[in-house]
């Protein structure tokens, strides 16, 4: 059974590849500059060859003049192939390097995109956060009424306090601080006093009289319609 195929070799990473035209490119310049300097040697040699054919109209002058003017000719032509490759790997490292901003750019676009999400995601939790504490706190509110109305006159007032205990501006204030406590607000300049620093304990703390007394209250015998 023949051998199976080895993979093909990994393409050069993108780092690599930078590195390998930086090389090329710094290779191509030094010979541009040596065949710039070959160039200039090559033209005073046919300004010479011309000179002298000038002065000279032997074959062996007009000959070597020619053969000047050729290397001329072959001495610029190398220059200017050089050239022209420094050129094209000088674009593709150009268009290298923009490919690389540009996987830069969409990377952080992505997690941009990815933090995004998260955003709405957390956005969305507090919404119905919100929206849970507002109804929960409109129906306390609506409790605390109800405890008024039918509340014995002599317990309004330990337990309500005007409004100052157990009313909604106690609420009111207690839900703030609770608020704050999550630093999405200011915090209070002074903590308030320990039953007011959630609802909880300002309805347990002002309800305490109403509990006592329904716990020492003994179950009526008969239910009365």
């Amino acid at each position: 059974m023949p051998a199976a195929a080895s993979a093909s070799p990994a393409k050069p990473g993108q780092r690599s590849a930078r590195e390998a035209l930086a090389k090329q490119i710094t290779a191509l310049e030094g010979q541009c500059q040596s065949l710039g300097v070959a160039v200039g040697e090559a033209r005073a040699d046919c300004n010479r060859a011309t000179a002298r054919a000038s002065v000279d109209g032997s074959k062996a002058a007009s000959d070597a003049k020619a053969n000047a003017t050729g290397a001329v000719v072959r001495a610029e032509a190398e220059l200017k192939a050089t050239q022209d490759a420094l050129q094209q790997v000088q674009a593709d490292l150009l268009a290298l390097d923009e490919k690389r901003a540009g996987a830069a750019r969409a990377a952080k676009l992505k997690d941009a995109g990815a933090a995004v999400q998260s955003l709405i995601a957390h956005a969305e939790r507090a919404d119905q956060a919100a929206l849970e504490f507002a109804r929960s706190f409109q129906a306390l509110l609506e409790e605390v009424g109800r405890l008024y109305s039918s509340l014995p006159a002599h317990l309004k007032e330990p337990v309500f306090g005007g409004g100052q205990n157990l009313g909604a501006q106690a609420l009111l204030s207690t839900a703030s601080f609770l608020i704050s406590k999550s630093t999405v607000i200011p915090r209070p300049l002074h903590a308030p006093s320990e039953h007011r620093q959630s609802l909880a304990a300002l309805v347990s703390y002002f309800g305490k009289p109403v509990l006592d007394e329904a716990a020492a209250t003994p179950q009526p015998d008969t239910e009365w319609e």
